[in-house]
């Protein structure tokens, strides 16, 4: 535990680590030349607790105050605790007991982080382990080695540690000493056992003059060098190049930001030859392949500082930099919400509008927030534990349910989702006269999905039980969120659908989306890709995406951020193709999306299309079809193309079957990920049942999911089936 200059914390750290369920171990606080009583107040509990075993030392600097832990440990593992943080009670239990399940020389956990003015949040690892894998392979994972240099959220071997000569970098000051580290030590690893539980409660410090001095800007430099002969002694440079430049680049941004005239200046000609060396062997900003979120981050703030220091733009401190129009994502939204519903969900009740469906229990309402931020005032100027917060919070849970107990139906039968028949009238029709086979049908469909998939297949067949009147004229029935035909993810959804989709309009700000609709099915679902593995959309890289169905453009935009190559998008009715083609043009996307004007089917032709539609903007294939469009087959057009195809996209109203029919070959070849429509049950009742069975007779080990996209529109459209391989994208 290196222990400097951090008296208002220090005991919070120090009891964390005493009050562990794992017992037997020893702590070693090291007093760095602390000028404050961190010292004193070490040697007082070390007095009563034989565990606690103090080193004092004159100040050397964070990578002294290591070292001199780890020379004095015995025990068979170590953890490293920062004396201005704390751990959760049962983090050294819940990593001992992985790592001794398989006897990892590392296992890491995930962690908190506490930052001045909003409440803690979890940093997990589900965009490096996704929902299974708790192991990662540093050589192959970028993220884990870009990720957060949390050295402090795992165990580590001692003997791992001595056999390997490990010790911490003792450069003066706190500066990438953790970086040092890190990649010192996952380059003598094969893999690394992670586990996605929160156990460390990182606090992020108010940042001062010192973080950015012109010493500490060269110290990046002099420590990423210490790294290379480190990776190149042991020989893992190959291995590990990727990481090893792409954490440059990404710290880039925070020097850049702080330092001023000739520090800036210096600190720009070493970033240049660094980036100098990296693109002689290959290496660039543009060709390194990232997660979603992390590919964000790198458009809006590290590509600016990529261009200053290549001299391709002022420094943007002084420039007015134009909005980027690539790469603006909603889906660092969606993942919050996929960590956080479960909290959100508890404490939707305190949210404005619902105030307006409790006005009769508002003064009781009242009286327990006000117990509660009493509870948090006195918290927070006595400085107790934050367990004593989390008890005082579950007591006004516990209320809120009592009360909540008589309204909550009322509440929900508030709050709803639609169903507009027409012109599904005709697949009710259909399940009726075939309703001596439809169980085994369904059944097959559900087969080897998950249960959420299961769940959903199951609501989109009781609708129609539900309406039994429905005719062909268009008629529209109303469905409460009390019903327990809703996930707890979509009542979230429908209940805050405005704040939603207000903040997806917020992500693409950057992009004239005026003709461009901004909705669930494209911009928070992204098409159905969030619920395609990582593993798999990391893939995408290099290779090409088909919008069949592009509309106007408001699959391919979400698409492109996906970093693919090209996005082609196949759009066949003139005045729809037109619109897509000028919000390609006016957003500068011309690069990545490519548009086509025709229509994709079993085979090169001709397709006789009705518009239908309020605006007329929709298009239906039909014999009776005043507009003639020309079609291709999806295996016609990627022979001529020769480019690995990692997603096809199929949502042309009904003739998503034929479609897959005419990419046989392409989908043996490259075994993309496939979104394919299946609502369009008006157009051909069998769709929803033959897209599956189509591909799962190809025996090409496809999994399937199956999800409504669009809850703010209605609940029979917008049905997906998402399709993809463990080992696909070829």
């Amino acid at each position: 535990m290196p222990t400097y200059r951090v008296e208002p914390y220090f005991e919070q750290a120090l009891l964390s680590v005493v009050d562990q369920t794992l017992r037997d171990i020893e702590i070693i606080p090291v007093d760095d030349g602390s000028p404050d009583n961190c010292g004193a107040i070490m040697d007082a509990y070390a007095a009563k607790d034989p565990r606690i075993k103090p080193i004092h030392q004159p100040n050397g600097g964070y990578g002294k105050a290591i070292n001199a832990g780890l020379y004095a440990a015995t025990g068979e593992y170590i953890a490293i605790v920062e004396t201005d943080d704390w751990i959760e009670p049962d983090m050294l239990e819940t990593l001992y007991s992985a790592a001794k399940k398989g006897d990892h020389p590392i296992v890491k956990g995930s962690f908190y982080k506490h930052e001045a003015g909003r409440g803690p949040y979890v940093c997990g690892m589900k965009h490096i382990t996704g929902e299974r894998e708790e192991y990662a392979c540093p050589a192959d994972d970028l993220h884990l080695v870009i990720f957060e240099s949390s050295i402090w959220t795992a165990l580590y071997r001692r003997d791992f540690i001595e056999m390997n000569g490990l010790v911490m970098l003792e450069t003066t000051g706190a500066a990438y000493q953790d970086v040092v580290w890190k990649f010192s030590v996952y380059s003598l690893l094969d893999t690394v056992l992670l586990i996605d539980k929160p156990v460390y409660h990182y606090r992020v410090m108010a940042q001062g003059s010192s973080s950015a001095s012109p010493t500490k800007a060269n110290a990046m430099f002099v420590n990423y060098k210490f790294i290379r002969d480190f990776l190149e002694k042991h020989g893992s440079f190959e291995r590990f190049k990727d990481g090893y430049y792409a954490h440059q680049f990404l710290d880039l941004v925070f020097h850049s930001k702080r330092l001023k005239g000739e520090a800036l200046e210096e600190f720009r000609n070493k970033a240049r030859t660094m980036i100098s060396e990296a693109t002689e062997i290959g290496i660039s900003l543009d060709g390194l392949r990232f997660h979603p979120d992390v590919n964000d981050y790198v458009q809006r703030e590290v590509r600016p500082v990529w261009d200053w220091v290549l001299e391709k733009t002022t420094h943007p401190q002084t420039s007015s930099l134009p909005p980027l129009t690539y790469e603006a994502s909603p889906t660092s939204l969606r993942f919050k919400v996929k960590r956080r519903i479960k909290d959100v969900l508890i404490r939707w009740v305190r949210k404005p509008f619902f105030a307006l469906f409790l006005k009769p229990l508002a003064h009781q309402l009242d009286a327990i927030s006000w117990e509660a931020g009493n509870h948090a005032k006195a918290l927070a100027s006595q400085g107790e534990a934050l367990a004593s917060l989390h008890n005082a919070v579950d007591k006004t849970h516990r209320k809120l349910d009592v009360l909540l107990a008589g309204a909550g139906k009322e509440m929900a039968d508030r709050l709803y989702a639609k169903v507009i028949t027409h012109p599904s009238g005709q697949f009710a029709y259909y399940l009726r006269a075939n309703r001596d086979i439809l169980s085994k049908r369904i059944e097959r469909l559900k087969s080897g999905m998950d249960e959420a998939s299961c769940f959903q297949v199951d609501r989109y067949f009781k609708l129609f039980s539900l309406l039994p009147q429905m005719t062909k004229t268009e008629e529209t029935y109303i469905f409460p969120l009390s019903m327990d035909i809703f996930s707890d993810e979509e009542r979230f959804i429908l209940a805050n659908k405005e704040v939603l989709l207000a903040k997806m309009r917020e992500a693409y700000a950057n992009l004239d989306m005026s003709e461009v609709p901004i909705g669930f099915n494209n911009m928070y679902f992204e098409c159905g890709v969030q619920l395609v593995p990582y593993r798999l959309t990391e893939k995408f890289a290099g290779t090409i995406a088909l919008d069949c169905g592009a509309w106007v453009g408001d699959s391919a935009i979400p698409l492109a951020r996906y970093g693919f190559k090209e996005v082609h998008s196949f759009e066949p009715i003139p005045e729809t193709y037109t619109i897509l083609k000028r919000n390609i043009e006016k957003n500068n996307l011309g690069k990545w999306i490519k548009p086509h004007q025709c229509a994709v089917d079993a085979e090169r032709g001709t397709l006789n299309f009705l518009n239908i539609g309020e605006d007329g903007q929709g298009s239906l294939a039909s014999d009776n079809g005043a507009v003639k469009c020309h079609c291709v087959s999806i295996d016609d057009f990627c022979k001529k193309l020769e480019q690995p195809v990692g997603l096809i996209k199929l949502d042309i109203e009904g003739r998503e079957v034929p479609a897959l029919h005419g990419a046989v070959d392409t989908i043996k070849k490259y075994k993309p990920v496939l979104l394919v429509s299946v609502y369009h049950t008006w157009v051909d009742p069998e769709q929803i049942f033959t897209a599956k069975e189509f591909i799962e007779n190809l025996n090409l080990g496809y999994e399937f999911q199956f999800k409504w996209m669009q809850p703010e529109i209605s609940m029979i459209y917008e049905y997906i089936l998402v399709c993809y391989c463990k080992d696909g994208i070829k």
